[in-house]
């Protein structure tokens, strides 16, 4: 019997659960990996295991619950005037640490 088609669900799992805690504002846990496991499970899933539109599926369900969950956040700020800018501006910084890649 070949064991080859659990290894990718497993690797989903993990990443879809790295994805969740990095995609949500003040979440209680870290990340169980490194940032290498989590390209090498990223790269066997599309490359390896030809399995690419689960990962997509997985990552564009999570960005749209991490947007609704910010919109959230700003849309329910009891603030007058001007005052929501600066939050949508923390809002913005928070997302931007949090999805872009920097070379060191």
């Amino acid at each position: 019997m070949d064991e080859k088609p659990a290894l990718p669900q497993t690797q989903l799992a993990l990443l879809h659960r790295c994805i969740r805690i990095i995609l949500t504002k003040e979440h209680p846990e870290i990340i169980p990996t490194t940032y290498e496991t989590i390209y090498n499970a990223c790269r066997s899933i599309v490359l390896v295991a030809d399995k690419g539109e689960g990962l997509y599926d997985t990552l564009k369900l999570e960005l749209e619950r991490c947007t609704g969950q910010l919109s959230k956040i700003l849309t329910q700020l009891d603030v007058k005037g001007i005052e929501w800018i600066g939050h949508f501006v923390d809002v913005c910084e928070w997302f931007n640490t949090q999805t872009v890649c920097t070379k060191s």
